[in-house]
């Protein structure tokens, strides 16, 4: 925003500022931005974007000039578009997205700003699309996927004492097993089995680090 910022005529009338902060707001022509701000100019204390007719698109806090807190995004229908948790200055804790109807998108958690343990996807119509686990900000291989007509195409889970090997099932757009076999590190490796439809097996073969070997 291009606007230089005014002093809010809210002084002493119930600011949510803390002490030492004025209560401050900028706008431009697409809304305005309503904040807390120390006499250095340091963000301190409350934040709150608004559109022009005044309903509120994101709010939340600021501490010594960092994200604190829970921050909430609200789309202009009114329904909540995101909430995510901050630490110092970094996403640290549970993060949730939903489309515009309502509808949960996201489910997650941060960990010192980089994505950690169980992430759930679903798509607009409310279905599950897909869950990744990731481990300090990367998706790991431990992976499930739906179509979207609610099959489960893909299921990759921890080898017991074996992490981070995973074995995998495949499945048909009919929910029949297509293949099961290991991956290590991203790529197949060991043995794995191809189905047709019907159940019978179509082919087996071995890799080794995402390269085929040979048959088992």
């Amino acid at each position: 925003m291009s606007t230089l910022w005014w002093l809010s005529l809210l002084w002493g009338c119930g600011s949510p500022c803390p002490e030492g902060a004025d209560l401050v707001y900028k706008g431009n022509e697409s809304g305005r931005v309503r904040a807390c701000v120390q006499e250095d100019g340091t963000l301190d204390g409350s934040w709150q974007e608004q559109r022009l007719d005044g309903s509120v698109s994101l709010s939340g806090a600021y501490a010594a000039g960092k994200p604190t807190g829970t921050w909430t995004r609200t789309h202009a229908s009114g329904e909540t578009a995101s909430e995510e948790t901050f630490v110092d200055g970094l996403s640290d804790g549970p993060v949730k997205r939903w489309s515009a109807d309502g509808v949960l998108l996201l489910d997650g958690t941060y960990a010192r700003g980089k994505a950690d343990g169980r992430w759930r996807f679903w798509r607009k119509d409310g279905s599950k699309a897909r869950e990744v686990v990731y481990r300090d900000g990367q998706p790991t291989d431990e992976v499930v996927l739906w179509s979207a007509t609610g099959v489960e195409v893909e299921s990759c889970l921890p080898v017991s004492g074996a992490e981070p090997r995973v074995h995998c099932t495949l499945h048909h757009p009919d929910g029949s097993l297509s293949a099961e076999g290991d991956r290590l590190n991203g790529v197949n490796d060991g043995p794995w089995t191809y189905r047709f439809p019907s159940g019978v097996k179509s082919l087996e073969e071995t890799w080794s680090g995402g390269r085929r070997v040979g048959p088992t």
